[in-house]
């Protein structure tokens, strides 16, 4: 739908301007303002100290928001828009970013923008919100700039009273503040894509339209970016800079090919076709190695799934270093060793990788210990657990030791793979992953793993509260960290235990068309060899 189509074609509806101004009247200490009533801090010049005691005499006891947005239906009206935040920055909704909002600042604590936006959806009115960005009088880097250095409506644009310092904003904070936040000041920083249009294909006004778009899909609203549009060139291009720490959650944005790939040049492309415009159509073997792209076509595992597999096959011969070096260098594996990351290179394979990049379980110390480890007891992939199992195994363990059987992954596989299970074989790594996780946690049942999530989802169910209510009275408190490193093992695990879940039913299912299609061919090959015997004997 084109919004601003439909706008026009609306024509009747309403925005409505309501905040700490509204108690004021347009009159600060008996002088009447001259400009709008939510000017009336800058017209005023009245100090954020005294300004934001406001908050505390903010209490709309009979606010109904159903009732406002049934009115606003019944006159005729198809849209209701509603100031979140103006520009002396406090909010009508409740925010993380700051406590200068309807529910932490004020006796009403209620979220404002909330109740309308129901409101709305239960009697059919589009809902808009106007939100002042950059120009907030509340922040000392807010609306860092003057209207070419002229006043407008009387006033200007920055809170000059309280921050004389015009010259020197910092428009980096909104960043760092979320990191601070969530106590990720380490690492990356933040992150930069640049998105460029063929010459010609579009405006200025549709190549922004595009970006902010684009920053949407991607981003979700969850982290603060900022998105400028480039015309010095003749293919004009976005850029898309935004922060690594979500403003939401404090989650760290993870940035690699397969979130480039399924992520960010799938929501790019989706855009260009939705505005009929040019896409590039990636290549067979794009950002793939040769082995990779030739093992996918064969239906094989690709080139990291294969070197890990046959990393376990020459430790399993080995009792020394030298020995599993030997046995890979069979394999036809390529070294390079005096170095400070060891790095190998496959057959096939055009470039040399770091041992280290196919998983912390293969590094070169991993390996050595694994080597010394009794015969019986060969790591799958996980430090400390075993391939082969130590007694039956029974239930879904078993269900997950026959699948990788089938698929080749342990000892003695099959001469032939089934078609059913040959088209699941990319996601080898996930099957190996789960079955060592159900190793290690003892789950047999999935009754048990059923519990096991449950236990692990109350825990973080009673940590987000805990994290949650020190966000509101100890925002500084070295424990938030603490519980945010907490969270993320077990969420990890619960997203594990789900898959497995899902995973097994599908896996029993393709094992039984395996079987079943196993059946028939042995059934055809008997009846091809009788015809053939018959055939002989009648000769």
């Amino acid at each position: 739908m084109d919004m601003r189509k439909w706008f026009k074609e609306a024509q009747y509806g309403m925005m409505a301007h309501w905040g700490l101004y509204s108690l004021l009247g347009g009159e600060w200490n008996g002088k009447k303002s001259s400009s709008y009533a939510e000017w009336i801090q800058a017209n005023q010049r009245i100090p954020m100290a005294e300004y934001d005691k406001l908050a505390t005499a903010f209490n709309p006891v009979y606010f109904n928001a159903d009732q406002w947005i049934r009115l606003a239906k019944e006159c005729g009206m198809k849209y209701f828009v509603m100031t979140s935040k103006h520009h002396d920055g406090f909010a009508l909704f409740h925010s993380r970013a700051d406590r200068f909002n309807v529910v932490d600042a004020t006796p009403f604590g209620r979220d404002v923008v909330g109740e309308l936006a129901e409101a709305c959806y239960k009697h059919g009115l589009k809902f808009g919100l106007y939100y002042s960005q950059d120009l907030d009088w509340h922040e000392p880097n807010g609306g860092g700039y003057l209207s070419n250095h002229i006043p407008s409506q009387g006033v200007t644009w920055e809170n000059s009273w309280d921050f004389p310092d015009t010259a020197h904003k910092n428009f980096d904070l909104c960043f760092e503040n979320t990191k601070k936040r969530y106590h990720k000041m380490d690492g990356v920083q933040g992150y930069h894509l640049v998105q460029s249009f063929v010459k010609g294909e579009v405006t200025p006004e549709l190549a922004h339209q595009i970006g902010m778009e684009m920053a949407e899909r991607l981003l979700q609203g969850k982290y603060e970016a900022v998105i400028t549009t480039h015309l010095n060139t003749e293919h004009y291009h976005n850029h898309i800079v935004f922060n690594s720490v979500s403003m939401e959650d404090g989650k760290k944005y993870h940035s690699n090919s397969r979130s480039y790939y399924e992520d960010v040049r799938k929501a790019s492309d989706a855009l260009c076709l939705k505005y009929g415009l040019s896409v590039i159509e990636p290549k067979n073997g794009k950002g793939k190695s040769y082995a990779q792209w030739m093992a996918e076509q064969d239906g094989k595992p690709t080139w990291r799934t294969s070197i890990r597999l046959d990393i376990r096959d020459a430790v399993a011969e080995s009792f020394t270093w030298k020995q599993f070096l030997d046995q890979m260098k069979q394999r036809g594996y390529q070294w390079k060793l005096n170095r400070k990351y060891i790095a190998l290179k496959a057959p096939g394979m055009e470039r040399y990788i770091r041992l280290r990049s196919l998983g912390k379980h293969y590094s070169e110390e991993s390996i050595r210990q694994w080597i010394l480890q009794p015969k019986s007891r060969i790591p799958a992939g996980k430090e400390g657990d075993s391939r082969s199992p130590k007694k039956k195994l029974k239930g879904i363990q078993a269900l997950y030791y026959s699948y990788l059987y089938q698929m080749g992954a342990l000892k003695q596989k099959p001469k032939r793979i089934s078609p059913v299970l040959r088209a699941d074989i990319r996601k080898l790594d996930a099957r190996i992953e789960q079955m060592e996780f159900l190793q290690k946690h003892q789950i047999t049942t999935r009754e048990e793993l059923f519990a096991y999530r449950t236990s692990l989802e109350e825990r973080v169910q009673a940590l987000t509260k805990e994290r949650k209510r020190l966000y509101r009275s100890e925002p500084d408190s070295v424990r938030i960290g603490q519980i945010t490193e907490e969270l993320r093992p077990l969420r990890k695990d619960i997203r594990i235990c789900i898959r497995i879940e899902q995973q097994s039913q599908e896996m029993e299912e393709k094992m039984r068309l395996a079987e079943q299609i196993q059946r028939q061919a042995e059934q055809e090959e008997d009846k091809t060899e009788k015809t053939r015997q018959k055939e002989t004997e009648s000769r």
